[in-house]
């Protein structure tokens, strides 16, 4: 799992879907999520972070998927930590 926060790129004055690059950003998880990569995305609520649930090998190479992301080269989304989740009930397809 990857949690993302806002970079200086962010605009605070504005929602999610109205950040530069929105619909390239969203482009590029969505193309994520059809390759299988990206199980579960979105905005933590009452928080400025983003939960990603990423299927990764290890930390470099959710990192290295995420380093393509618009929003990653724009600094509007960090990523602030990467961490294996071991699920103990139900399960991501």
């Amino acid at each position: 799992m990857v949690t993302r926060a806002p970079g200086v790129g962010f605009d605070h004055a504005m929602p999610l879907d109205r950040q530069a690059k929105w619909q390239e950003h969203r482009d590029f998880i969505i193309d994520l999520g059809a390759k299988g990569l990206v199980r579960l995305a979105g905005p933590l609520l009452g928080s400025s972070e983003i939960l990603i649930v990423l299927a990764a090998d290890d930390e470099e190479q959710a990192d290295n998927y995420l380093s393509a992301d618009p929003w990653t080269t724009l600094d509007v989304l960090r990523t602030t930590r990467i961490a294996e989740w071991d699920i103990r009930h139900g399960e991501i397809k």
